[in-house]
C-alpha cells in the first residue's frame, strides 16, 4: 500500500523529480537580508565611520562668487544695425577665455604668495543670461573672495585692453586713408586752379570741379571716422561689466558631515545588501525547512529541530531531552517521535536507519534524541552505532567503544554481551550497541548476512531498532545499509547542508530504492517549525508532566 505522503511516479515506477530551483521572489529576498542583517548593519556602520573619519580630517574649503555680465555687442565705428546679442557660442567662447592660461596668470601674479591656497575655479553661464559667474575655493575664504574678484576684474580690463588694441589699430589705419584723401583733394584743386588759368575747355574744368568735389567728400567721412575710433578708443569698456564682487564665505562648502553621512548611509545599505544577496547567491545551503521541502521530491518534513541557542561546541554530544525536556528543542524531538509512530500505524516499521548527506549534519544527535524519546514513551528501544567510520553514538551516553557492533559480527562477543543497557530518568531504559573497533572494509562488512541476521535479532527483541549510518555521499556504506531497514530517515540542517548535496544525497537513496521515510531538518529558524505556541497552556502542562517523571541525575549504564 502506497502511504499517502509518497512521490507521483512514472511508468517506468521511479518517483517524478520536481524542479530544484525554487522561483525568487521578494519575500525571499527580505528573509536573505534579515537572515544576513549583520552583515548589512556592519557595512553601514562601517561606511558611517569612514565618512566620519575623512570628514573630520578633511580641510574645511570655502567657495566665493562673483558675476560679471557680458555686453550683447560692443558699438563700434562700422555698426550699422545697433547691438546684436551674443550665441551661446560665443558665451561659451568667453567662458574659455575666462579660464585659460593668460587670465590665471594674471590672477597668480596679483595674489603672490596665496596663489596655492586657490584649490578650484569654475566659470559658468547663468541660465539663459549673459552674466557669467566665476567660483573659486580656497581653504581660506579671504582669499577666496580676492580671487573671485579679481578673475572678474582681471577678465574686465583683458577684453578692454582687447577692444582698445584693435580701435587704436582701426584708427592708425584710418589715419592713413584720411591722409590720402587729403593729398588727393590738394591734388585736385591744384589741377582746377591750373585749368582755370589756363585755356582748358568748360567741360575739362567742371569734370575736375567734380573730381575734387567726391575726394573732398571722402576725406571728410574718413576724418570723421577716425576722429569716432580715437574716441572709442578713450572710452572703449571691451563688453564687460562687473555685476558684483565677491563676498568672503562665512560657512564652508565642503566637508558636509551631515550629507557624507547620509550618502555613507545608502552607500553602505546598498553595498551590504549587495553583499547579502551575492553570499547567499554564492551560499548554496537552504535556510528554511520550507526550501528543504521544495527539493524533497513529495517526501515530508517528520521533523523540524529548533537550533539550541546555549549549545557552543557541536563536537561536544549533548542529550537535550534528558538535560532539559521543557525545552523547545525536546518538544521538537518528541514531535519527530510521534511523526515516527504515526508511519508505523500505516505500514511496518520496527527497524529505522538515520543518515545525512553529508558529515557534520546531526544525524547522531537526531538518532540519540529520537531514541530517548521513543523509550521515555514506554517503547522497548535498541540503537545501533553503524559508522564505522567516525563512530560518535556511545559518547551521548559516556560509554566506551571498546566492544560493540563489529565485535559481534566478528564472534567475539554474543549480541547480549556487547548491549549496553542505558538508564533514563522515570525508570526508563534503551539498548545500546556501540561501533566497536573499526574494519578496514566497512562497506564490504555492512553487505554481509551476518548484518541483516544481527539487525533481525535486535528486531525480534524491540520496538524499535534505530541504526546510525555514515553519510550517504562520501561512502556506499549508508546505501549498503538502506537495504536491511524497514525505513530511512534523512537529516539535513539549515545553513550546513547544500542544495546539491541534499539533492544529490535523494538522487543516490531512491536509485538504490531505500525506504525513504521523510526528512528531519535541524537548526530550523525560530520563527519556524516548532518554535510556535511553546508558551502556551498545552506546552505548559506538557511540561510539567515530563518534569513530574524527571529525574535530574544523568543516564546510567546498567
Amino acid at each position: 500500500m502506497t502511504p499517502e505522503w509518497a512521490p507521483p511516479l512514472l511508468a517506468s515506477g521511479r518517483p517524478v523529480e520536481r524542479s530544484a530551483t525554487p522561483e525568487v521572489s521578494l519575500v525571499d529576498y527580505l528573509r536573505v537580508l534579515w537572515r544576513r542583517k549583520w552583515l548589512v548593519v556592519a557595512t553601514v556602520v562601517a561606511a558611517l565611520a569612514v565618512s566620519l573619519f575623512f570628514s573630520n580630517r578633511a580641510t574645511p574649503i570655502y567657495a566665493a562668487s562673483s558675476r560679471v555680465l557680458i555686453a550683447a555687442s560692443d558699438t563700434t565705428v562700422f555698426s550699422s544695425t545697433g547691438y546684436v546679442p551674443p550665441d551661446p557660442a560665443q558665451i561659451d567662447t568667453q567662458i574659455e577665455v575666462m579660464q585659460s592660461p593668460p587670465i590665471a596668470a594674471a590672477v597668480a601674479r596679483e595674489l603672490g604668495a596665496s596663489a596655492p591656497l586657490v584649490t578650484g575655479v569654475k566659470v559658468a553661464g547663468v541660465g539663459t543670461t549673459r552674466i557669467l559667474q566665476i567660483t573659486v575655493r580656497s581653504p581660506d575664504p579671504k582669499i577666496a573672495a580676492q580671487a573671485a574678484t579679481l578673475y572678474a576684474t582681471t577678465y574686465r580690463d583683458f577684453k578692454r585692453t582687447e577692444a582698445i588694441d584693435e580701435l587704436v589699430t582701426l584708427s592708425t589705419k584710418l589715419a592713413e586713408k584720411t591722409a590720402q584723401a587729403k593729398n588727393q583733394v590738394d591734388e585736385l584743386d591744384a589741377q582746377l586752379a591750373r585749368a582755370q588759368a589756363g585755356r582748358a575747355s568748360p567741360a575739362e574744368v567742371q569734370s575736375i570741379k567734380i573730381q575734387r568735389d567726391a575726394a573732398a567728400t571722402s576725406f571728410v567721412l574718413n576724418q570723421q571716422k577716425t576722429d569716432q575710433a580715437q574716441v572709442d578708443a578713450s572710452v572703449r569698456s571691451g563688453g564687460v561689466q562687473l555685476l558684483n564682487p565677491a563676498a568672503e564665505p562665512t560657512t564652508p562648502v565642503s566637508p558636509k558631515p551631515l550629507t557624507s553621512a547620509a550618502l555613507a548611509l545608502a552607500l553602505g545599505a546598498l553595498v551590504g545588501a549587495a553583499a547579502a544577496i551575492a553570499l547567499d547567491f554564492l551560499d548554496d545551503s537552504f535556510k528554511r525547512p520550507d526550501e528543504v521541502e521544495r527539493l524533497s521530491r513529495g517526501l515530508p518534513i517528520l521533523g523540524s529541530i529548533p537550533a539550541v541557542l546555549d549549545w557552543r561546541s557541536r563536537e561536544t554530544p549533548r542529550l537535550v531531552t534528558i538535560e532539559d525536556p521543557g525545552d523547545p528543542v525536546s518538544e521538537a524531538y518528541r514531535a519527530l517521535r510521534t511523526s515516527v509512530q504515526f508511519i508505523g500505524v500505516r505500514q511496518e516499521l520496527r527497524t529505522i536507519q538515520v543518515s545525512s548527506p553529508v558529515a557534520s549534519e546531526g544525524k547522531t544527535t537526531t538518532l540519540a534524541n529520537l531514541a530517548v524519546t521513543l523509550a521515555l514513551s514506554g517503547r522497548r528501544v535498541a540503537i545501533v552505532d553503524c559508522d564505522l567510520r567516525r563512530p560518535r553514538l556511545h559518547e551521548f551516553f559516556g560509554l566506551g567503544n571498546d566492544t560493540g557492533f563489529t565485535s559481534v559480527l566478528l564472534g567475539d562477543q554474543p549480541l547480549a554481551a556487547a548491549l549496553r543497557r542505558v538508564s533514563l530518568p522515570g525508570g526508563a531504559a534503551l539498548d545500546l550497541l556501540p561501533s566497536g573497533p573499526l574494519p578496514p572494509n566497512p562497506a564490504e562488512l555492512l553487505g554481509t548476512s551476518r548484518v541483516a541476521e544481527l539487525i533481525a535479532a535486535l528486531r525480534t527483541e524491540n520496538d524499535y531498532v534505530l541504526i546510525d549510518a555514515p553519510p550517504v555521499l562520501p561512502v556506499t556504506d549508508a546505501v549498503v545499509l538502506s537495504t536491511r531497514v524497514d525505513g530511512l530517515l534523512l537529516v539535513a540542517t539549515a545553513g550546513v547542508t547544500s542544495r546539491r548535496h541534499f539533492s544529490r544525497a535523494l538522487s543516490t537513496l531512491q536509485a538504490a530504492d531505500a525506504p525513504l521515510l521523510g526528512i528531519v531538518v535541524n537548526g530550523a529558524p525560530n520563527e519556524s517549525g516548532y518554535g510556535y505556541g511553546y508558551s502556551s497552556t498545552y506546552a505548559q502542562t506538557d511540561n510539567r508532566r515530563s518534569s513530574s517523571r524527571r529525574d535530574p541525575r544523568p543516564a546510567k549504564v546498567g
